[in-house]
């Protein structure tokens, strides 16, 4: 089995409610996100042959998400937090504060992990299903490195 592996850079604030620490307050981070896929063999014939899947299609994908999330405050949509921020605020306000984005997730690094897995996952199978890339290639990682010494990997 051979792997391949994409990453990109996220920079995004957060914060995790009720935390008993400094992550309570909202911060940000340079996030690193590494997608890796593999496949069981490498492709015998067409545009990818020798290959997992072009590194193109990963790069896409991981783009996606980096298109969400790049530069925005991510909340956990329970964060009442979201509130103060102008969430429900008319529209014409609601750009004042800042981009946010709410998720389903307390957005820890191991949430997040498992969380963009999915979108991720999501993407690929979509080129999958338009055999932009090989049926068989697929994501079977994704780490998300917080601060240098913080890393969260998810592995289904």
């Amino acid at each position: 089995m051979i792997e391949i592996s994409k990453e990109v850079g996220i920079d995004m604030g957060h914060r995790i409610p009720d935390h008993a620490s400094q992550c309570q307050n909202l911060h940000g981070h340079r996030y690193t996100v590494t997608a890796v896929a593999t496949a069981p063999q490498l492709e015998t014939q067409g545009a990818q042959k020798g290959m997992v899947m072009d590194f193109g299609f990963l790069k896409q994908a991981l783009m996606h998400l980096h298109s969400l999330y790049d530069h925005q405050l991510v909340l956990y949509q329970g964060d009442p937090l979201a509130v103060l921020l102008g969430l429900e605020m008319p529209d014409k306000y609601r750009g004042l504060v800042a981009p946010v984005v709410l998720v389903p997730v307390i957005p820890t690094a191991e949430n997040l992990a498992v969380f963009w897995f999915g979108i991720v996952q999501e993407q690929l199978k979509a080129m999958a299903w338009r055999d932009e890339i090989p049926s068989e290639a697929g994501l079977i990682r994704m780490v998300v490195q917080e601060t240098p010494t913080s890393i969260a990997v998810y592995e289904p």
